[in-house]
């Protein structure tokens, strides 16, 4: 019973601590107390006494015996064991060209064979695995960067278009969708009842998984097949006829979609119609990621367009007058 108390307490006093010091430095804490215990809090700057009960003794509860120099990571750094600095992480953009050149904002270029096949355009989608990743090709075929190829039939078909979209699960499930929304599963093989699957067509330009395996196909047009919910065909963001629809994210229960002139549609807020990102009969925006409140628009020739931070036009990633990029990726 003493042993087990000690252990209560002590993790009570570590989670104490840490609070007090996340949130400003050391301060008295006031008593705590309960039928089967008595608690005073205090942080000490170079050391604590004992601390004791009816029910358990504690040494050096708080405090430490001798001062310590720096010492700091990649999210924190700390001064005598106090907090002092939380570093925020930096976002890692990388670009998929359409030739498999990958282009990070942390590292730079990736321009060795494979993934990089010069004057191609066989990339199609790119997915950030771990400190890896895969690469889609049109035909199917999949590169990993740590594993290599993936070239068995299925989910590679040579000498064909068809494939559009690839999405990775959390279980390392590769999930990829056709253009006519056949959906191929690493785990569980082909999905082809209609719906998503419409034979011949091209309708299908984007793949969002939830965490619970349900999936939403966006189409050219805006419309958007859920597999838990049906069909979103309402106008907007459905518009007939049309092949505005590039991309598409889900952010929490509401659909992010980006068209090709940068317009952005989300069920919860509507549109977002100003310019930038909009830019009224272009086709320039490719792909859209969702960075906590605000999102990133990548164009055509590289250009990052930053709800936060406005654009990033150097070069690299930008080259005006392309047409190289075709996915992005944040990490």
């Amino acid at each position: 019973m003493r042993k087990k108390m000690r252990q209560q307490c002590s993790g009570l006093m570590a989670a104490f601590l840490m609070l007090t010091l996340l949130g400003g430095g050391a301060v008295y804490g006031a008593g705590q107390s309960s039928t089967n215990y008595t608690m005073k809090v205090d942080v000490f700057a170079a050391g604590g006494g004992w601390s004791n009960s009816a029910n358990y003794t504690l040494s050096h509860a708080t405090g430490q015996s001798t001062p310590i120099g720096y010492s700091e990571s990649s999210a924190y750094s700390m001064y005598a064991g106090f907090w002092y600095e939380v570093i925020v992480p930096v976002t890692i953009v990388v670009i998929l060209h359409r030739d498999g050149a990958l282009w990070s904002s942390d590292t730079g270029w990736e321009v060795s064979t494979p993934p990089y096949y010069p004057g191609t355009g066989y990339a199609r989608a790119l997915a950030l695995v771990g400190a890896g990743y895969k690469i889609l090709h049109r035909d199917g075929a999949i590169y990993d960067s740590v594993s290599g190829w993936v070239t068995s039939t299925p989910p590679y078909h040579p000498g064909t278009d068809y494939a559009v979209d690839l999405k990775v699960t959390g279980s390392g499930e590769t999930i990829i969708l056709h253009q006519d929304g056949a959906l191929w599963s690493s785990d569980t093989g082909w999905e082809v009842s209609t719906p998503p699957y419409y034979p011949g067509t091209a309708y299908a330009k984007a793949l969002e998984v939830r965490g619970d395996n349900s999936y939403a196909i966006l189409h050219r047009d805006g419309a958007i097949c859920d597999s838990a919910f049906g069909w979103v065909m309402t106008s907007p963001p459905y518009y007939p006829g049309t092949a505005y629809a590039v991309d598409m994210k889900l952010n929490d229960s509401a659909y992010v979609i980006l068209h090709q002139d940068g317009a952005l549609w989300s069920s919860d807020t509507g549109w977002i119609m100003t310019s930038p990102p909009y830019y009224p009969t272009t086709d320039y925006a490719r792909a859209l990621v969702l960075v906590g409140a605000g999102y990133k628009i990548l164009h055509k020739d590289g250009a990052i367009y930053d709800s936060v931070d406005g654009w990033n036009v150097d070069t690299p990633p930008y080259y005006p007058g392309t047409g190289y990029a075709v996915d992005l990726e944040v990490q």
